[in-house]
């Protein structure tokens, strides 16, 4: 097999930067998101990688994102197919030996960020167990899981596309105890979590987007994202100025000699709503705006 790096991964493993929390996915207020297959929520346990919700990548169907995770622990092809049949408790009872085995080698180091030789096996490829090359791989399939189950995607986005909670991964045992999570696990919670917040936020922001592009959303964007606004995220302020925009092509449009003929308003009063989006949008030059939208006025 070829090996992508040169280097052995590291024990205890390092979050690659690209996968810390990003404040900009997420809302501080109204509380955490636990995602976990036990959760009573069953729109939450579609969100879990123990959730049936198959997907194919690179050619190869899988039941669930765990039959993929424990799949590359496997380095017998056969094995891994199998592997990928599987759901989520099945598909992790699959990968316990290897992670017996990983664990055993982790408590013999001395110290943190010891070598040890380990490596996921992916189509012929050897990739270091818990480097960011691994990580990005289980990325692919978690977003090939949303892409090609839209009720998952309905429950991470929520019924408005407004959820903006903070997920969190956090397990629990039936008595209520924390489980603590194991620092050789293949998916930690906060890369899992960071994960799944970066699909929610594009996805939404892709929805809003097409929303934008109608008129005003500013109304909306208060009532659901008011924090974000206020706090003057930027993809937040992005759509309520596409808007913005949206809305000053419109009356710029009733200003037309087509668009004169519809419409109750005179010409003084749109020409305030011109002013006044013009204004909101940030557009200095109204007569080089009209022209890059094909308006003659």
């Amino acid at each position: 097999m070829e090996t992508i790096l040169e280097t052995k991964p590291i024990l205890k493993f390092s979050i690659p930067e690209r996968y810390k929390n990003n404040p900009k996915t997420y809302s501080e207020k109204g509380g955490n998101l636990n995602i976990g297959s036990q959760e009573e929520d069953v729109w939450v346990r579609i969100l879990s990688n123990f959730a049936p919700t198959p997907f194919e990548l690179d050619g190869i169907r899988y039941e669930s994102v765990e039959g993929f995770i424990q799949s590359l622990k496997e380095p017998d092809f056969s094995k891994q197919y199998e592997i990928a049949g599987m759901l989520g408790r099945e598909a992790k009872k699959a990968g316990r030996n290897y992670k017996s085995l990983i664990s055993e080698s982790f408590s013999k180091e001395e110290g943190e960020g010891e070598p040890v030789g380990y490596v996921i096996n992916y189509q012929d490829i050897q990739i270091p167990y818990g480097s960011e090359e691994h990580y990005s791989l289980i990325e692919r399939a978690i977003r090939a899981k949303f892409e090609q189950n839209k009720k998952a995607t309905d429950a991470l986005i929520g019924e408005n596309a407004n959820e903006r909670r903070k997920i969190t991964h956090v397990l629990k045992r039936n008595d209520g105890s924390i489980i603590n999570e194991n620092p050789t696990t293949s998916l930690p919670a906060e890369v899992f979590t960071a994960i799944l917040m970066n699909i929610r936020h594009k996805e939404q922001m892709k929805i809003w987007k097409v929303r934008a592009k109608r008129g005003d959303i500013t109304f909306d964007l208060r009532r659901f994202f008011r924090e974000e606004l206020e706090a003057g995220n930027l993809d937040i302020l992005s759509l309520q100025k596409l808007g913005y925009e949206t809305t000053l092509i419109s009356w710029l449009k009733s200003l037309t000699p087509k668009g004169m003929k519809y419409g109750t308003a005179g010409e003084e009063e749109r020409l305030k709503e011109v002013q006044k989006y013009a204004e909101l949008a940030g557009v200095d030059d109204l007569r080089a705006f009209a022209k890059e939208h094909g308006l003659a006025k």
